[in-house]
């Protein structure tokens, strides 16, 4: 049960970074001028590639968790 909960606050751990950095990224590069999107395919391309991250760091985070649990055991 404790690998359970390990990794589920992995998962969400990385939920957060992973939301943290690309916020930060597409709020600087707002902020010097760089537009992310100029039409609605870009907008998804966009969305497509933040699902993409997001899959990577909760998985990435799920298992660090999974691990941490198991070495605590």
């Amino acid at each position: 049960m404790k690998r359970l909960v390990y990794a589920l606050i992995g998962v969400l751990a990385g939920s957060v970074l992973s939301f943290g950095i690309i916020f930060l990224l597409g709020y600087t590069l707002q902020a010097v001028g760089i537009h992310l999107y100029q039409s609605e395919f870009d907008q998804q391309r966009n969305f497509n590639i933040f699902i993409v991250c997001w899959l990577i760091s909760a998985i990435a985070g799920g298992w660090l968790g999974w691990r941490v649990g198991v070495t605590r055991n």
